[in-house]
């Protein structure tokens, strides 16, 4: 099971709706329970709630914290903006960065290769920790066409790296019960 964390477009430049006292009321149990927490990226720029999210990871070093849509990096920055901003989230061992068909679709938009941006996430986090998820019914083309433009994003990864991305770190993920391991 997991729980998503997302709120108004407004609020989710501020820290506060991710450590409000109700909020950690919502990651204690979370936690207790074996849930994942699923932190739906603000518009673009997930980085700046990087302190925020580290925090957090450490309070509960054992649950899952996925960071949807790569936490919204800035595409056209260096580095697909997955940059200085990341490095403190990827030393963190039970945080998740999750790829989907909303980056695949700015991509798209933004004239920037799926598949360097998909690289580098691995690059930073490792295959281990970057998982594909469709986003199905809030992106755009088939089920089919999700899952194609997924594995043409992954044409720059070894086949290991692949197999991680497209299916083993969502599956063990997923499958502990919202614990890392």
């Amino acid at each position: 099971m997991a729980s998503r964390a997302f709120t108004s477009w407004g609020m989710r430049r501020q820290p506060a709706w991710l450590t409000s006292p109700q909020a950690l009321s919502v990651w204690a149990l979370a936690d207790e329970l074996g849930l994942h927490v699923d932190i739906e990226a603000p518009v673009v720029g997930g980085a700046a709630l990087a302190p925020t999210v580290e925090a957090m990871a450490d309070r509960f070093p054992d649950l899952s914290i996925v960071l949807d849509h790569l936490f919204m990096p800035v595409l056209t920055d260096p580095d697909h903006g997955i940059d200085g901003g990341f490095v403190g989230l990827a030393a963190r061992p039970n945080v998740f960065l999750k790829f989907t068909s909303i980056n695949l679709d700015f991509a798209r938009e933004m004239g920037v290769d799926p598949a360097l941006l998909l690289r580098r996430a691995v690059d930073v986090f490792s295959a281990g920790r970057v998982m594909w998820g469709s986003d199905i019914g809030t992106s755009s083309g088939t089920y089919a066409e999700m899952i194609d433009r997924a594995v043409a994003a992954t044409g720059l990864l070894t086949d290991a790296k692949r197999t991680a991305v497209l299916h083993d770190t969502g599956q063990r993920v997923f499958a502990h019960e919202g614990k890392v391991g």
